[in-house]
């Protein structure tokens, strides 16, 4: 909640709209241009985000540009299938050199403004006019594109822009460990959208921080009339480096039928397309068969997509 009371602090060492209370965020930390700028200094210049998934990126010299406020950066898979990162700039006139996703051609980054090229891992490939350069400007480590920090972590590509920054696993051990636990590796994705929203981006991701917008919002995941479903049956934990999590608590609920799970995750499909699919609801056809007298419906499900279709497991339960 919001609180009203707090005003902005009157030392530039001091942290700007400092929290007073676990559970109330000083407003102007969602609209105040100050705040945004030192988020920009000194949050994401320096945390570990997650830039595109390995899928984005099958081939070799695939490459996808990752964008965070007015940073850009490319992420280029190898021809030895690894991947690097580099800030999206021109070492000569600050140029960007690529936008989007695409293959690069022939291997090669182009400078639009003058052709300097570059090979896919980063090191100068040509410079027209070179004899024109002071010899120590074209040094190696002078011209070649100056490199982002990345790491590779339930296919996923991850970088961090702070040259010092500590390794990846230190940075989501805590959420690492849940995770692995559904075999996040394994997740693949069906359908992609991109929303650009003229919000602050803490308005946008807490809406996604909190499941108390389900009964209403959607009312399907709920498996009832939604309102039925008690509202302290979530369990909220936090973690270090910002983590969180939430997980409902009441009692796992059996479907009275084989039709009404199905119908269930029919609905799911039709809806979402995305936490049941039309491939699923194939398996789900299969196994009608399967189901014994007195055996848990829920149970079979899970079992199949477990035993059946692993790699499919972590996506259909997530």
């Amino acid at each position: 909640m919001p609180n009203r009371s707090v005003r902005k602090s009157s030392t530039s060492n001091d942290v700007p709209y400092a929290m007073q209370a676990p559970n109330r965020v000083p407003r102007e930390r969602y609209y105040d241009r100050g705040f945004f700028e030192r988020e920009k200094e000194k949050l994401w210049n320096r945390v570990w985000q997650m830039a595109c998934r390995l899928q984005e990126i099958p081939r070799a010299n695939d490459y996808v540009e990752y964008e965070i406020c007015d940073q850009s950066i490319l992420v280029v898979r190898q021809p030895d299938h690894s991947i690097k990162a580099f800030f999206n700039v021109c070492p000569h006139r600050a140029t960007q050199i690529a936008k989007g996703a695409g293959t690069l051609p022939g291997g090669q980054l182009t400078c639009p403004f003058h052709g300097w090229r570059w090979n896919s891992d980063g090191s100068s490939s040509f410079i027209y006019g070179k004899q024109a350069f002071a010899p120590e400007c074209m040094k190696p480590q002078e011209i070649a594109l100056r490199e982002c920090n990345v790491e590779v972590w339930g296919d996923s590509v991850w970088i961090n822009l702070d040259a010092n920054a500590g390794p990846l696993a230190d940075a989501i051990q805590h959420a690492a460990a849940q995770l692995e636990g559904v075999a996040i590796e394994n997740w693949r994705v069906k359908w992609w959208q991109e929303t650009i929203l003229n919000a602050s981006w803490k308005m946008a991701q807490e809406a996604f921080m909190e499941g108390w917008h389900v009964m209403r919002t959607h009312p399907q995941l709920t498996l009832d009339a939604g309102e039925t479903t008690p509202p302290d049956s979530l369990r909220y934990d936090t973690y270090p480096n910002g983590h969180c999590s939430f997980e409902s608590t009441a009692p796992t609920r059996d479907f009275v039928n084989f039709d009404a799970m199905l119908a269930s995750s029919q609905l799911l499909a039709d809806g979402l397309d995305a936490m049941a699919i039309e491939r699923d609801m194939k398996v789900l056809e299969g196994i009608r068969h399967k189901i014994k007298p007195g055996d848990s419906i829920r149970d079979a499900v899970a079992r199949e997509m477990r035993d059946g279709h692993p790699q499919w497991f972590a996506r259909a339960i997530h």
